[in-house]
């Protein structure tokens, strides 16, 4: 059995990332078959056990709002509590030059369309209220 463990924190703040997802992946940061993966607990700690002895090549660590890290375990040093793998994850932003937002079924409800122009932000997007009366 080998055990990979770390930490997950915010590159800029140093804040502990919780649920931030850590499975094993190719070197391009995608989900290998059969997916092996696990979360981080409050503290941004993990701790993966999978079965064998084949150590694999690449982990790596993504969470909504940041952009995914993907690291070699070569290089990771290997301890007697297992193979430690600390991730240190920057912010992801996207700009949209607009966004339309419409309900399903127009007949249905008298909703008025919703248009954004400029710079949106995905997470100024979360703080949209989808749905606006007439």
């Amino acid at each position: 059995m080998i055990n990979i463990n770390g930490v997950v924190i915010d590159k800029q703040t140093n804040e502990f990332l919780p649920n931030a997802h850590v499975y094993i992946s190719d070197n391009k940061g995608n989900k290998v078959t059969p997916v092996q993966g696990t979360t981080s607990n409050i503290d941004g700690k993990y701790n993966l056990e999978l079965e064998g002895n084949n150590v694999p090549t690449y982990i790596s660590s993504s969470f909504i709002g940041y952009k995914t890290q993907t690291q070699p375990l070569a290089n990771a040093p290997h301890l007697s509590s297992g193979i430690m793998v600390n991730f240190s994850l920057s912010e992801s932003s996207h700009a949209l030059d607009e966004v339309v937002i419409t309900p399903d079924d127009d007949k249905k409800r008298n909703w008025k369309k919703i248009a954004l122009v400029g710079g949106v932000s995905l997470a100024s997007l979360l703080l949209i209220a989808f749905v606006i009366k007439k």
